[in-house]
């Protein structure tokens, strides 16, 4: 009977990182949705991470209600990114 190892054994060779994985920050963009109501998540500033839904779109700025507290804050166009993921988490 073979013994058995504590650990898995290492891969021989590292998988190659996909493409996206090595953008920069300056080369990526976030996306804002057109449509009013679409979620979205903050990316930058105090409310980062936060959940929110879009309201008003003007310029290079928006207005977003947080999912949190209902709250509705005016952020810049890019301090928000299009959000997919589920809401309620």
């Amino acid at each position: 009977m073979l013994p058995l190892l504590a650990e898995p054994p290492q891969p021989l060779i590292t998988p190659p990182r996909p493409p996206f994985a090595q953008a920069g920050q300056a080369q990526l963009e976030t996306v804002v949705p057109k449509e009013l109501g679409a979620a979205v998540l903050v990316v930058e500033g105090p409310l980062r991470g936060h959940k929110a839904r879009l309201h008003a779109k003007s310029g290079e700025a928006c207005a977003v209600q947080l999912e949190a507290d209902l709250s509705v804050q005016r952020l810049l166009l890019d301090e928000v990114a299009m959000y997919v993921g589920p809401m309620d988490e």
